[in-house]
């Protein structure tokens, strides 16, 4: 919809820059923290299962956390401002449009004044941002300028432009499959199979590699992974 400046805040093709013949992916098919999400998770239940884990101690409590914070922006709910701060953008929608008839047929001019989706919140003092001037016509100056600075585009993809896609350490990136195996699952790295009795017993009988397993576990369980990434980077000799 524009074609200044303001069309870089999307995580569309974001990284395309990186893949390449040496570019690699070392994914866990038993991810936690950024696991894929399921269809019956929302908003509340995802912040209500992490309160019942902290306070029931239970060490699965950082499970499905990047879930929660991609599918909470935007989010009306009452529990997210005081445990996940800003929330704007997102999934919520813009309550100009309420109750009227034909609203996707409106032209993009329209949408680049008043966006269908809830507001970017209009400035913060800590970032340097001002967001209430991204609302503008395209090739607007002052949009230009604000979207083109890094920092604004970090705080809104943070914080308000959800994810369309799951996180590249749960799954293969099937681009990366055109220039041979370049995705690994970490999973099949356990040295002999075993793995820390400090990962709970999933439901498939197989205890996990968890999210950042790779510094958190032992060498002892871990070196299988290591010597793949030595050998690929040409780093043994």
């Amino acid at each position: 919809m524009f074609t200044d400046a303001r069309q870089a805040l999307t995580w569309g093709n974001r990284f395309r820059g990186a893949l390449g013949t040496e570019t690699y992916n070392f994914y866990s098919s038993g991810e936690d923290v950024v696991e894929n999400p399921n269809p019956s998770e929302n908003v509340n239940s995802n912040v209500w299962d992490v309160i019942i884990k902290v306070f029931t101690f239970d060490n699965q409590k950082g499970r499905h956390t990047w879930v929660a914070q991609e599918i909470a922006k935007g989010s009306d709910s009452l529990l997210i401002a005081p445990l996940m701060g800003h929330q704007h953008g997102g999934w919520g929608y813009n309550g100009a449009y309420d109750g009227q008839s034909g609203v996707l047929s409106l032209d993009k001019e329209t949408f680049r004044l008043e966006p269908f989706f809830s507001r970017f919140e209009p400035d913060d003092a800590v970032f340097s941002y001002t967001g209430d001037v991204l609302f503008a016509s395209d090739q607007d100056s002052a949009a230009d300028t604000e979207a083109a600075k890094l920092h604004t585009q970090f705080k809104l993809l943070a914080e308000a432009i959800p994810a369309r896609s799951f996180a590249a350490a749960a799954n293969p990136l099937e681009p990366l499959d055109t220039f041979g195996e370049n995705n690994f699952d970490m999973m099949g790295f356990k040295n002999q199979g075993r793995w820390t009795t400090e990962r709970p017993v999933e439901s498939n009988g197989i205890r996990a590699w968890w999210h950042s397993d790779f510094r958190a576990v032992a060498l002892t369980y871990t070196s299988p992974m290591w010597e793949k990434m030595i050998a690929l980077g040409g780093l043994g000799e």
